[in-house]
């Protein structure tokens, strides 16, 4: 691989970067009332000032986290002093996933671990399948150390972090960008979901075993069996938060 090595000619598009810390700020207590369910689909929001006061930041600050709100899909666009709150679920990406899965009094919203588990149990199976047609043999090798060093017991926080290690190195081989960026909201969320996740999964953290049998499935370059073998893994997580979780009605 040829690296080049930048210089200054390379950078003349780059502009001085600038501090935003009010805007950010403002920009995530909007977002999180929206999310949340303060303010429904719908609904006006309060005035530019108004709100500058409530966040006790300047309505230049409110104004450009408005409009980043407004280029998430949080809200529309511009056409009088005050936005529409839109619906996220129609608009937002799955980006927004880690900041629902804990609701605003510390408790996991239990609808969004369902929604959260149900989409792992769909995607890890076909992540599997694609790592054993698209591995390398050093990737394999390093798969399978990972695998090796999944723990059959003991801390529960230190194996769900190697846990973490083997699906990084699976996701990866995959080939398979959105998968890979499914999987990074997905971590973000194992990690605001942590206490409730290693309460319940503890077998599928413990199993050591089965994600060896899916690294050597995709050692062998066999993805009809690294399927099934990640289909088996992740069961066992999903059987024991949905058993954790009120039926639904």
């Amino acid at each position: 691989m040829i690296v080049r090595q930048s210089d200054e000619q390379t950078m003349t598009d780059l502009a001085p970067v600038s501090r935003r810390s009010l805007v950010d700020q403002a920009f995530v207590a909007l977002r999180a009332r929206i999310l949340h369910g303060s303010w429904a689909p719908g609904e006006r929001l309060p005035t530019e000032h108004a709100l500058a006061e409530a966040l006790g930041v300047g309505r230049s600050s409110v104004r450009e986290a408005l409009n980043r709100l407004a280029a998430s899909g949080f809200v529309d666009a511009p056409h009088s002093a005050a936005r529409t709150v839109l619906d996220f679920r129609d608009h937002a990406g799955l980006d927004v996933l880690a900041d629902l899965v804990v609701t605003p009094e510390g408790v996991p919203d239990l609808a969004v671990v369902r929604s959260v588990v149900e989409m792992r149990a769909a995607i890890a199976p076909d992540v599997a399948r694609l790592a054993a047609l698209r591995r390398t043999d050093e990737a394999a090798e390093e798969l399978l150390a990972l695998a090796g060093a999944v723990p059959s017991g003991g801390d529960a926080n230190e194996a769900m972090e190697a846990a973490l290690r083997w699906w990084t190195a699976l996701v990866l081989m995959s080939g398979n960008l959105a998968y890979r960026l499914a999987f990074n909201t997905l971590r973000t969320t194992y990690t605001e979901g942590r206490p409730l996740l290693l309460a319940v999964m503890t077998e599928e953290l413990f199993a050591a075993p089965r994600y060896v049998a899916v690294s050597r499935a995709v050692a062998s370059r066999d993805p009809d069996t690294a399927r099934a073998e990640a289909a088996s893994l992740v069961a066992l997580g999903s059987h024991a938060l949905f058993a954790a979780l009120p039926e639904e009605r």
